[in-house]
């Protein structure tokens, strides 16, 4: 992780809701895409690096939503391939 790409700031990572740090927002792009969408619309996703706690910039969140997007489109073009 580039700390230079994120924004730090001072509250204690372990404070931070677990629903909006970076692992579960990976997790559910992966397993539940619908939820990470809610996630990143719905307030800032968190990150840890060396024990620093830092927040997505807008930039980073709409990356998320656009992989999210593509997960989407590539899922849709394999169901309708199948029909």
């Amino acid at each position: 992780m580039n700390p230079k790409a994120f924004t730090k700031i001072d509250t204690p990572y372990a404070e931070l809701p677990w629903f909006r740090k970076r692992w579960f927002i990976m997790i559910s792009l992966l397993l539940f895409t619908p939820a990470a969408v809610v996630v990143a619309l719905t307030g800032d996703v968190y990150a840890q690096s060396r024990g620093q706690s830092y927040v997505f910039t807008d930039r980073q969140r709409n990356q998320i939503l656009f992989l999210a997007g593509v997960f989407f489109i590539a899922g849709l073009v394999s169901a309708l391939g199948r029909g």
